[in-house]
């Protein structure tokens, strides 16, 4: 039963649809505090209450039901049961949420007193379920798992994957992408041979997506002007004409129509003999129509539905087929929010995807093992050499067996191959040279069959022994540290040795002698860095691919940043059960209205009144967490700040005082170029001025004796302001200026294979000697 007020309201406790009986004397005091609406994540937040019920007959019966409660035996009960309530009060539901029994109060340790229970407001009980959450648990998001292709990549681009729901951002995830566009051996995202496969990209869901996911599967509603500003526009329009003058839409003559972009809008057409099209352009005929979603253009008798896209055009038009005086504009609307996605696990290089790791799949590096016969393997010219590998550096996920690489999949492979070589050999005759018979190869050997797969020519190679045989006037017995990317395409299932082959200059003359690591050294080394189609044709689980973090991501967190990101209140619909109004700050105070509540409250108690306007602070900052990543901390160090921090100073309320943070869950990043692309961003250091050019990978030495440094050094790319090796220059190891070389003292040439010294980073005269 209900309880009647001091003022005469009768309010009453409504728990699964049952009205429980309340003690005559029982006292429910409420609030309403707004500055609880916030934040979501301050548990409880709206309303909590412990209230005393009557061990009457139905009380009884409602808690045996639900709690599991005997009667008879009263001591033993489901504790973790909450049921849907609610307190209504004169049709005015104040608190909606839940009931969870806390204790039972027994008389004469044979009966019933009362229960002691707990009455949870609907935000603090839809914040608590929430807490529990992550975002990989919104099963309901697999409705936009879809196959991992090319074509749905693309697709995405054009809004047409799930309606925009999901696109795939061109970002780099730590991969590095480059454009390497005439650089030997180095296969940048620009190269056909380094183009991105369908695993460098990983899904982004659009945000309202994922808001909406959790206030569903949480068994909520909510209405907002802030998600769906656009929700009052007419859905359905009815076309007549007035003979061949104008159309009438809704009875209005050639009205300009308002649609917004996401919407489906269905046109009743009734004006036979004007076929009524929905175009590009403003004219007669059939040309310029815009088809995109639109199901039956032109009709003139029939419907025609709109399901509008989020690229649409800003501008199109209706449009009779014959008479020009039948038209007008639609202006399609768009919604900030329908461009705000949230990326997929960003902690991760690759998607997931279920029985696969990507980010160690195939990847292995392998080298010679000393004393063991691997080493010191003389490379016979135009001979292909097995490499004598079984020192196995890496292999996660075991690829790599007795000397054999196994490929699961048919794909392309990209990896590095640095060998250590000492070559003996004429001026006229090195191994691998721009000759008819030089050449330095790779390929691909099948263990059974012996079939050969992707035989590729080594460039880098080729041009360091045709450059270092140009440059010479005598013969070599040096030893060198090469290193190249490589490309593997089209390898089908098997198990696979890698061969090397060398031909010199001439093939008359005296052959050179090429020794894989000399001296029983192990420098050398293969290693395979992607297995490029691995996620061709796999299922995108869009759930599994939510963000994570590294302990997870509660749902709740999810939704605080966006609260706070767009200063959003949050609280309870006061006429309909379970269901949220979701506003701006500004929205929200600006809707505010007189009301008298005298007759609702006792005028007798002492009442505490804060007027909203000192809830203003003086200063707001307004900002995101800092991330971790790389590119944001460099920011954090140049700028003094997080990137995307605002900081507002209020001149306009006299009242106002104080400083409030308000720092989202969310993170922001600046825009970092790619690498032989334009620039972007704001911060010196993070996306700073070209001013030196790419020399060549060089030799960097610190032997002092000049000649020494042909044979002891490192191999670098280098670069100077005028992309030469001159006198008088810095060397940079980056094209930025701000990498200065000055851990060595010699560097060789590598156009002439002269050598000069370094003092600082900064380039001597000539010493007149040659490598």
């Amino acid at each position: 039963m209900g309880q009647t007020s001091t003022q005469g309201f009768i309010f009453k406790l409504v728990a699964n649809d049952v009205i429980l009986d309340l003690f005559a004397d029982e006292e429910i005091k409420l609030s309403d505090n707004v500055t609880g609406l916030f934040d979501l994540g301050v548990l409880p937040t709206d309303f909590t209450r412990q209230i005393q019920l009557p061990g009457t007959k139905k009380n009884n019966a409602f808690f045996e039901h639900v709690y599991d409660i005997s009667v008879l035996n009263p001591d033993t009960f489901s504790t973790n049961v909450k049921v849907p309530c609610y307190l209504d009060f004169d049709g005015l539901y104040l608190a909606q949420g839940y009931l969870q029994l806390n204790k039972v109060n027994i008389y004469a340790n044979k009966f019933i007193d009362s229960y002691e229970v707990s009455v949870y407001g609907a935000l603090s009980a839809f914040g608590i379920q929430i807490n529990k959450s992550f975002l990989t648990d919104l099963s309901s998001l697999s409705v936009y798992n879809h196959t991992a292709s090319y074509n749905n990549i693309t697709s995405s681009w054009t809004g047409s994957l799930f309606n925009g729901d999901i696109v795939y951002p061109l970002a780099d995830y730590g991969s590095g992408y480059q454009y390497t566009s005439g650089q030997r051996e180095l296969f940048g995202m620009d190269d056909e041979n380094g183009a991105l496969a369908v695993q460098n990209f990983k899904p982004a869901i659009r945000m309202k997506a994922v808001w909406d996911a959790i206030y569903d599967s949480a068994g909520y509603t909510y209405s907002s002007s802030f998600f769906d500003p656009y929700e009052s526009l007419p859905s359905t329009y009815t076309v007549t004409n007035n003979g061949s003058g104008s159309y009438l839409i809704n009875g209005v003559a050639n009205p300009t129509l308002e649609i917004a972009e996401g919407k489906t809008i269905v046109f009743n057409v009734n004006a036979s003999g004007h076929p009524f099209w929905i175009k590009t352009v403003s004219s007669t005929g059939t040309s310029n129509a815009y088809n995109n979603g639109v199901t039956n253009n032109g009709t003139d008798n029939g419907t025609i539905t709109f399901a509008v896209p989020y690229n649409a055009p800003s501008n199109l038009y209706y449009n009779c087929q014959y008479h020009s005086s039948m038209s007008g504009s639609i202006t399609v609307q768009n919604n900030f929010l329908d461009d705000v996605y949230l990326v997929c696990n960003n902690s991760l290089k690759y998607p997931e995807f279920a029985g696969v790791d990507l980010e160690t799949y195939g990847k292995i590096k392998v080298s010679a093992i000393s004393g063991s016969g691997m080493t010191d393997k003389v490379l016979v010219a135009g001979t292909y050499n097995t490499l004598p590998w079984y020192n196995v550096l890496s292999d996660p996920q075991g690829f790599y067996n007795n000397g054999a690489y196994e490929v699961k999949q048919r794909t392309n492979l990209t990896g590095i191959l640095n060998i250590n070589i000492n070559v003996t050999c004429p001026v006229n005759n090195m191994p691998g040279t721009l000759s008819a018979n030089g050449t330095w190869q790779i390929r691909m050997i099948e263990t059974g069959s012996s079939t050969v797969y992707s035989t590729r020519a080594i460039q880098s190679y080729i041009y360091f022994f045709n450059e270092l045989q140009n440059s010479r006037s005598g013969g070599i017995n040096t030893t060198f540290q090469l290193e190249t990317e490589f490309i593997m395409d089209d390898i089908p299932v098997g198990n696979y040795y890698f061969q090397i082959r060398q031909s010199p200059n001439s093939a008359v003359d005296t052959a050179p002698t090429v020794t894989l690591d000399p001296n029983g050294t192990t420098k050398s080394f293969l290693q395979i860095k992607e297995v490029k189609q691995v996620a061709d044709g796999r299922v995108m689980d869009i759930p599994a691919n939510m963000p994570f973090g590294t302990t997870g991501i509660k749902q709740i967190d999810f939704l605080k940043g966006v609260q706070k990101k767009f200063n959003l209140v949050i609280y309870p619909s006061k006429t309909k059960k379970n269901e949220f109004i979701v506003e701006t700050f500004n929205n929200w105070y600006k809707s505010g209205e007189i009301r008298d509540f005298n007759k609702y409250i006792n005028l007798d108690e002492k009442i505490e009144v804060i007027p909203a306007n000192n809830l203003a602070v003086n200063e707001l900052n307004f900002g995101d967490t800092l991330d971790t990543d790389y590119i944001s901390q460099q920011f954090s160090k140049a700028a003094n700040r997080e990137f995307g921090k605002q900081y507002y100073i209020d001149t306009q309320n006299f009242f106002s005082q104080g400083k409030f943070e308000v720092k989202t869950t969310l993170a922001s990043s600046p825009l970092l170029r790619i690498a032989g692309t334009g620039l972007s961003g704001s911060v010196q250091g993070i996306n700073p001025t070209v001013t030196a050019y790419y020399v060549g990978n060089a030799k960097l030495s610190n032997q002092s004796v000049p000649q020494d440094a042909c044979g002891i050094y490192q191999n670098y790319d280098v670069y100077t302001i005028s992309g030469q090796i001159l006198n008088g220059q810095t060397l940079y190891y980056d094209q930025y200026g701000a990498d200065i070389v000055t851990n060595y003292i010699r560097v060789v040439d590598p156009i002439t294979l002269e050598i000069y010294p370094l003092n600082s980073g900064v380039i001597g005269a000539a010493t007149g000697f040659f490598c």
